[in-house]
């Protein structure tokens, strides 16, 4: 994929054209997953295009990052309100499934989930406060947040980017880092989630394994199976002993 003058192509390792069915001329940048490709025009600045190589065209997604009346009223009492008449679209993720992409309103950055399923979207976390650079990959996505971030009070400690991921198939968000460190650009593989961090010696990288959550899910079943097997030897004990003592009796009367 190529992206000239706002106009994009598609050529093979071959140098032959191939079609896109695409007629828009302001494309401000594309994604590309696979053999599908995402793009955001100028002109519909919060609309994700998404098209597949081999196919002719697109399908529209209007990305909508408007929060709840509570949390824009924070944003404007704090002096940074939102201005939805010029949000825009600065970052896009994607897969299969699922379409997430970070939205600027002006005072904040907001990620927007889309179900591609159902179409069905949300913000992700608090649309008081930023987040970005999203990452989407095997059921996971990756953020770096600015969670209690209040910029008409800044305290030192919530200046820094922190890194939170949600389990999609879970619809669980958890909290990877919280300290004094600035951390971004999360990236969700396989195995393991890589992120930066910057400390006292530059920029280093910092790779989080799942193996270890794993495990620990691996041992609470363990645990719950060894009770409930504990409590099925007890239930079957008790109905034996009735049992011989209902024998019992039926052994006397006769």
């Amino acid at each position: 994929l190529i992206l000239n003058d706002n106009k994009l192509e598609a050529i093979s390792l071959t140098g032959e054209n191939i079609p896109l069915g695409i007629d828009d001329e302001d494309i401000l940048f594309v994604s590309s997953n696979g053999l599908e490709f995402a793009y955001v025009t100028i002109s519909q600045p919060t609309s994700v295009n998404v098209g597949r190589i081999g196919t002719f065209g697109s399908i529209k997604y209007d990305m909508n990052a408007t929060a709840t009346a509570e949390q824009d009223l924070v944003l404007e009492q704090w002096g940074t309100p939102v201005d939805m008449a010029n949000a825009s679209i600065t970052q896009i993720e994607f897969d299969s499934s699922h379409i997430v992409t970070t939205i600027n309103v002006s005072s904040v950055d907001r990620l927007v989930l889309l179900n591609r399923v159902s179409n069905q979207q949300w913000i992700v976390g608090d649309g008081k406060y930023s987040a970005v650079d999203p990452s989407l990959a095997n059921g996971i996505l990756a953020w770096s947040g600015y969670d209690h971030l209040n910029p008409s009070l800044p305290l030192d400690e919530y200046l820094d980017g922190e890194i939170y991921y949600l389990n999609l198939t879970t619809n669980y968000t958890h909290t990877l880092t919280s300290d004094e460190l600035n951390q971004w650009g999360p990236i969700v593989l396989d195995n393991h989630l890589v992120f930066f961090e910057e400390s006292d010696d530059g920029t280093i990288i910092k790779i989080h394994s799942w193996q270890p959550e794993l495990k620990i899910y691996s041992n609470i079943i363990l645990q719950i199976g060894t009770i409930l097997g504990i409590v099925l030897v007890f239930i079957h004990l008790a109905q034996r002993q009735q049992e011989a003592k209902t024998e019992r009796n039926i052994d006397e009367e006769e």
